[in-house]
């Protein structure tokens, strides 16, 4: 770990020094002269000792004397009546200053310790005038030896000075600590910052920043000849619905491991990133040539498509793979990854679980693909989408019950452009939740002008249901028109519950409360159709169209569409088979109990100018049909018209 001093840190640890340095010295400073104030209170207080001492037995001594010192009698006052402590030296000085006694030892300075200061005198000088009767006759002066404390003092001075140093080098030590300490901290949150800013979080691989200036080298490398260099994007194949119908965490969960067997078969030169979702990005680097791209592509196909095993779930995953090669199809780095990407939603157009190396067309149908997104949008606020209806009967009595709304998109050049080819990308784009609320306002507006007795079908996208906000808009939109709720169907694939049913779920649950009726469209070709019937009560089921072009051919589709009739039947849902084009399949799904179909036996879609009135209402009798699918024989009367 490399660590790196911001400039807070420079500044801060030559004050914490300096501060600690001020410290000591003040610390010392204070202690010296708290010894030297001391100090001189002892001397005063000594001064004052022997004065008071001394002067009363010095002025009764000699008060009666004549001008002459009787300078044995002086001798004996001051050694006999001992009146000074062992230490203590003494001289008498006449009126003239000469020193006419002397105890001999008062110039001698005693030996002292080194650490006391040479400033400070060792001996005490105090001078006591004697005075007789005629006057003045001298000064005696007394010399006390303070040696003995002032080492004291300055033991003491020198003790308070080593626990300053030892406590203030003890605080600068935990200090640096901390600042050491929090600069470390500082050091590794800054290095995990930047790892996060050039890495993924869930797979810790490099992200596209990281990956983008990785890849800028080795693509300098291969525009000087020296290797070739190719890109792989990969995803994998059906992500969406193994992350909605597993959940989020499985789906986390697989995106690691996919993660980890990249790793395991690239090598530590090339480059692997994930960009996004389920998109990662491999620059094979270093090539000589391009015989070996292709084979690695194929094999690593064959490793993801491996069984995955999570959280004791077991299921099988595949990616597809789009290529493109440096310098062949070009040299810049986004370029290249822009064609790789190309070539991979042609894998994924030709199948999945499979690779394609990027061709020129392919940029060209990527251009017919960001033309038409601009296109829609111009269409959409130009007025150029037309809603067509087809009718939904009763098979029996021949009644026109409703009629579907199949939008359609009037292209100024084109011509009608059938919604197959604009829808997935009015979804991949965003457009289909505005596109699907013009849809809903204007089949409701038309189904006004029609005969009170039909219905309007409009089908819902999943979009709508993932923003939110369904049965507020059918609401309003109600309302708007003035349409009645129950003139008004809403057609839902099984791919709208997948995800977040539950979400899902409650939003059908307040349309069936506002009236109108729930149909589940192409049933029979989702994931489990029968789960959903059982969660949710629809009030309507519409037989996908494949099961009935099968019908005349195979025999097996008999069995299949009269279970799912008498299912129906059994849950009191209407059942409505899409896709009738023959006389011979209409009547096949008469006689398996079916009553209600839609087709181009009836007609093609048309303009809401041409929806027909419905016909005079009858009564009509039909045989009701077992579990075996057959007629029992027993009959009851029913209206051919909708309830």
């Amino acid at each position: 770990m490399t660590v790196t001093f911001s400039k807070r840190n420079v500044i801060l640890i030559p004050i914490v020094i300096l501060f600690g340095v001020n410290m000591f010295l003040a610390a010392t400073n204070l202690t010296r002269w708290t010894a030297e104030k001391s100090l001189e209170t002892f001397v005063q207080v000594t001064v004052d000792r022997w004065t008071t001492k001394l002067q009363p037995r010095v002025d009764a001594a000699f008060n009666a004397q004549t001008d002459e010192i009787p300078i044995a009698q002086v001798q004996r006052l001051i050694e006999e009546d001992v009146l000074f402590d062992t230490d203590a030296r003494y001289q008498f000085f006449d009126r003239s200053g000469a020193a006419v006694l002397d105890s001999g030892q008062s110039g001698s300075e005693p030996e002292v310790a080194e650490d006391v200061p040479a400033a400070h005198p060792r001996l005490l000088g105090i001078d006591l005038p004697i005075a007789a009767s005629a006057g003045d006759i001298g000064v005696l002066r007394v010399h006390v030896d303070q040696s003995d404390v002032m080492h004291l003092f300055y033991s003491s001075h020198g003790f308070v000075e080593a626990l300053s140093a030892i406590f203030l080098i003890a605080a600068l030590s935990v200090l640096i600590f901390i600042i050491w300490s929090r600069i470390k901290e500082q050091a590794r949150s800054d290095e995990r910052i930047r790892h996060l800013a050039h890495h993924d979080v869930l797979t810790d691989l490099p992200n596209r920043n990281l990956f983008i200036e990785r890849f800028g080298d080795a693509v300098e490398r291969a525009k000087r000849g020296d290797d070739l260099v190719a890109v792989l994007c990969l995803d994998i194949d059906q992500f969406k619905s193994i992350n909605d119908t597993m959940g989020h965490a499985v789906g986390d969960a697989l995106l690691q491991e996919f993660a980890s067997r990249l790793r395991a078969e690239t090598r530590a030169t090339d480059l692997l990133c994930r960009i996004g979702g389920d998109e990662f990005v491999i620059a094979l680097t270093h090539l000589k040539s391009f015989e070996n791209i292709v084979p690695f592509a194929n094999r690593l196909c064959g490793v993801l498509a491996e069984p995955y095993e999570i959280d004791g779930q077991k299921f099988s995953a595949s990616a597809s793979i789009g290529v493109s090669i440096c310098p062949s199809d070009g040299s810049d780095t986004q370029q290249l990854l822009k064609f790789a990407d190309l070539a991979l939603y042609r894998a994924k157009d030709d199948g999945r679980n499979t690779v394609r190396l990027y061709e020129r067309h392919m940029d060209v149908a990527f251009q017919k693909r960001v033309l038409m997104a601009a296109e829609l949008r111009t269409a959409l606020e130009t007025g150029q989408f037309k809603l067509y209806y087809q009718s939904q009967l009763d098979m029996e009595s021949g009644t026109t019950e409703g009629q579907e709304a199949l939008i359609r998109w009037d292209h100024p050049d084109r011509g009608i452009i059938p919604p197959d080819e604009f829808i997935p990308m009015a979804e991949e784009t965003g457009l289909i939740i505005p596109l699907s609320q013009w849809v809903l306002e204007t089949a409701c507006r038309d189904a006004m002008g029609w005969d009170h007795n039909q219905y309007v079908a409009v089908n819902l996208s999943a979009k709508q249901f993932q923003a939110g906000g369904v049965a507020e808009l059918v609401e309003s939109t109600l309302k708007l028109t003035g349409l009645t709720a129950n003139r008004l169907e809403l057609e839902i694939t099984e791919s709208i519950l997948l995800g977040d049913t539950e979400n899902v779920l409650e939003q059908l649950t307040r349309l069936k409360e506002l009236g109108v009726s729930v149909v589940l469209d192409d049933f029979g070709t989702g994931y489990s159709s029968l789960n959903y019937l059982a969660t949710f009560r629809f009030d309507k089921i519409k037989i996908d169209r494949t099961f009935i072009e099968k019908l005349e051919d195979d025999g097996m589709m008999d069995a299949i569409i009269g279970t799912i009739i008498n299912l129906t039947r059994d849950l009191g849902v209407i059942a409505t088979a899409a896709g009738i084009e023959t006389k011979d399949q209409e009547l096949a799904l008469r006689q398996l109990g079916c009553r209600f179909g839609q087709g181009f036996l009836y007609g093609h879609p048309v303009p809401k100018q041409a929806v027909r009135a419905t016909p005079p209402r009858l009564s009509v009798v039909y045989p009701r049909f077992g579990s075996s699918g057959k007629a029992t024989g027993q009959c009851r009367q029913i209206k051919a018209s909708r309830a």
